[in-house]
């Protein structure tokens, strides 16, 4: 999805969805953000929706459906290769954020930490320790000297979101815990009031500045 018309092109964002979810789940937090002026890039990760099979023809949806920790250790290449389609697309791209919701928050630590993509700023919604394989406690380790917004509820915090705060808070991480119930990831839109302005300032503070 591209800027609204007039709107600055040098910054986009990349959201990544929860397991056995779609890009389609990000279209509340999409349309806020295009109206800020980012361009936005939802994926379907390998196995997931228009993703299902691979290259080779081969069904990854079986291997998501069985939860391949393989599968879900190699989802940080989708993200390279989203990143290297933005850039293309959008040569005067300058600025990236990436958004994660549930193991989506999984990916995209694994791609910023590998330095498989270059991010400025991130945000996870609902994060895990170690979400289907991925061990994003021991990833966020390398974390690179880039804001971060942790999102969750009060009722799943203890999952991942504290630990992964304390562990970069020295770095200006900040956590936003809600009172709301039943809003995991991306359940987050349209369930808590005001969630995708407050993502968005947060961003535009960041990379539209």
């Amino acid at each position: 999805d591209t800027p609204d018309a007039g709107k600055d092109l040098h910054a986009g964002v990349i959201l990544l969805p929860m397991y056995n979810a779609t890009r389609a789940d990000w279209k509340p937090l999409t349309r806020a953000l295009t109206a800020a002026g980012f361009t936005c890039v939802a994926l379907d990760l390998r196995g997931h929706g228009d993703s299902r099979f691979a290259a080779d023809g081969s069904d990854d949806g079986a291997r998501v459906l069985h939860r391949d920790p393989t599968l879900f250790t190699a989802m940080y290449q989708d993200v390279a290769a989203a990143d290297q389609w933005l850039r293309n697309m959008q040569p005067e791209l300058t600025k990236l954020g990436i958004i994660g919701a549930s193991v989506g928050c999984s990916v995209a630590v694994h791609a910023i930490t590998s330095q498989a993509v270059r991010a400025d700023a991130a945000v996870l919604m609902t994060p895990g320790k170690n979400y289907l394989g991925i061990p994003t406690m021991v990833h966020i380790r390398q974390w690179p000297d880039i804001p971060l917004l942790i999102l969750s509820s009060e009722e799943e915090k203890e999952r991942g979101a504290v630990a992964l705060y304390r562990a970069v808070k020295d770095k200006g991480a900040v956590l936003k815990l809600f009172s709301q119930t039943s809003i995991h990831g991306t359940n987050m839109l349209d369930n808590v009031p005001e969630v995708e302005a407050f993502i968005t300032e947060w961003l535009k503070k960041i990379l539209l500045s």
